[in-house]
């Protein structure tokens, strides 16, 4: 481990001058502005080994295709477009970065491994907020059938069964064919515009709705919030 932590910042520094950025190592979180990459401090927790690495790439891969101008203009469109252009602009990341530099698919997947080792990647409920089941369910089922994580498998069929329980069939079937489409984009742009395509319509977006079972205001809820969040 401490080689490891010794080692960090030298790869750090070359990512840093290929890429054009600061790379800061501290905190619990990675992240990054576009301009100065984070990644959790190593030294407390023997299990980020490898999944550090993984931290690192996916964070490099933001800066390097990830347009922060078109990100920031739909973060300011609600909360719920927000979160979905993420999780989907994550898949398209990750697959980008993997085609110039095919070892960052074992350093990613680590870094998926830990995040479900950690409870950090769980399937939703039904009692779950809509927009929670619709998000995770994105986001699980992108990283097995797209970026082909073998880990997420049982986690997206989980999250897969909860959306089908709480959205209506129509919705479903809209929602998967609009996830067909994330291979395909080739920019932030697109992943804002395939977030805004809105698998709603105006007959029952949830299931029970038309009985009242929708505590969120009825069968309208998602085509009403899919750009203004919860």
């Amino acid at each position: 481990m401490k080689r490891l932590h010794e080692a960090m910042p030298i790869v750090a520094t070359a990512l840093g001058r290929k890429f054009g950025v600061q790379v800061a190592i501290g905190g619990t979180q990675a992240l990054t502005d576009g301009q100065v990459i984070q990644i959790p401090d190593l030294s407390h927790d023997k299990t980020l080994r490898a999944a550090a690495w993984g931290y690192l790439a996916h964070e490099a891969a933001h800066v390097r295709y990830t347009d922060f101008a078109s990100w920031d203009r739909a973060a300011k469109s609600g909360a719920l477009l927000e979160a979905l252009v993420n999780r989907i602009e994550d898949i398209r990341i990750e697959a980008a970065i993997r085609r110039p530099y095919p070892g960052t698919s074992d350093t990613l997947e680590a870094a998926n491994a830990w995040m479900l080792h950690k409870g950090l990647l769980v399937s939703p409920t039904v009692q779950d907020h809509p927009a929670k089941v619709l998000t995770r369910y994105v986001l699980h089922a992108l990283r097995w059938e797209v970026l082909g994580q073998k880990a997420m498998a049982p986690v997206a069929a989980a999250s897969e069964r909860v959306l089908r329980e709480v959205f209506a069939p129509e919705v479903v079937r809209k929602l998967r064919g609009i996830l067909t489409e994330v291979r395909g984009l080739k920019d932030t742009a697109g992943a804002v515009a395939l977030a805004k395509k809105d698998p709603g319509s105006a007959r029952g977006e949830r299931r029970g709705a038309a009985a009242g079972a929708n505590s969120r205001g009825g069968r309208r809820w998602v085509a009403r919030n899919w750009r203004s969040g919860p």
